[in-house]
């Protein structure tokens, strides 16, 4: 089954005059009925359901957000895993991919780009 988790820095969220709750909104758009979601404080899991097409709206989420600048800001966690149990389970952090190769999240990488 393939996941996708996000973890937002509240902190920043705040200082900034935004809140979780609208910034996991803005998420929860990019995914439709093939994932469920799970939430933990300040952490989001979606998993894919079994059945559903769920590898390509979390491939597509995966697009659309590595082209969001208020997201490359705000995220501090972001992985992308497979958990299958006739395989290994596979890990990507994709946050650590994007600020090594994506220009919108390297100005974020070491809180240059940040007011």
């Amino acid at each position: 089954m393939i996941s996708m988790l996000i973890e937002f820095d509240v902190t920043k969220l705040e200082r900034d005059g935004y809140n979780l709750e609208a910034v996991e909104r803005l998420v929860d758009k990019r995914f439709s009925k093939a994932c469920r979601k799970t939430v933990d404080g300040t952490t989001i899991l979606y998993e894919g359901i079994e059945g559903k097409d769920y590898f390509t709206e979390i491939s597509i989420a995966y697009v659309n957000l590595r082209r969001q600048d208020w997201f490359a800001k705000y995220c501090c966690r972001w992985l992308w895993f497979e958990d299958d149990k006739y395989r290994n389970k596979y890990e990507e952090d994709l946050l650590r991919k994007e600020r090594q190769k994506n220009p919108l999240f390297m100005k974020y990488a070491n809180g240059d780009g940040d007011e």
